[in-house]
């Protein structure tokens, strides 16, 4: 029997807090005049892709504005996202995607709002036709309910039975001061085939 303090609970722990040691180093090297002006942090959310990215291992996964947390999860590669946010040619993409906009084979992150739904969807189109199995896992916070291209996609992921997980988090944690409450998620479920609230 495995305990807390051993096996892939132990690795869990250390992954979310390598994320959330990195998230926090940020504000600090900007505020040394060393790294950007603004990122947006996964703070607070950090169990999730580590949780998720575990169960499915082989999919494609596509990230809002907070992907540093998501990347992390997906990837051993602490260096190379530092670079990418430094602007260096060591970076993920050689320093020009910057915080935001991360690319590598199997993840893909995107600075507006929304975005990644449809793109996230078209790589489950792809795998549906190739018969290659897995699915995308799109990451994105509450706040992309207010957008028309999210229902847009999950009408069209709903009706071609599309292998497509949303995986929707309250925003609200990585945000610093007190966090808004979480948008009317549950009534909007239904628009993308999901269940009517109880």
């Amino acid at each position: 029997m495995e305990t807390a303090g051993s096996g892939p609970h132990l690795r869990d722990v250390e992954r979310m807090l390598a994320i959330r040691v990195f998230e926090e180093r940020l504000p600090e090297l900007s505020a040394a005049g060393r790294g950007p002006g603004t990122t947006h942090p996964c703070r607070g959310r950090e169990y999730v892709p580590v949780a998720l990215l575990d169960l499915v291992p082989d999919a494609d996964v596509f990230s809002d504005h907070r992907g540093h947390g998501r990347y992390l999860a997906r990837y051993d590669d602490p260096h190379g996202l530092l670079a990418e946010i430094l602007g260096k040619d060591e970076g993920v993409c050689r320093g020009v995607g910057g915080s935001h906009h991360l690319y590598r084979p199997g993840f893909m992150s995107a600075g507006v709002r929304g975005s990644g739904v449809p793109v996230a969807a078209g790589a489950a189109l792809s795998r549906k036709q190739r018969g290659t199995g897995g699915l995308s896992v799109c990451f994105v916070g509450d706040g992309t309910w207010g957008e028309g291209v999210v229902y847009e996609t999950l009408d069209i992921a709903a009706r071609w039975n599309l292998p497509l997980l949303l995986a929707v988090e309250h925003a609200g944690a990585a945000r610093p001061g007190r966090a808004p409450p979480p948008r009317a998620t549950p009534r909007r479920a239904p628009a993308g085939g999901g269940p009517p609230p109880a």
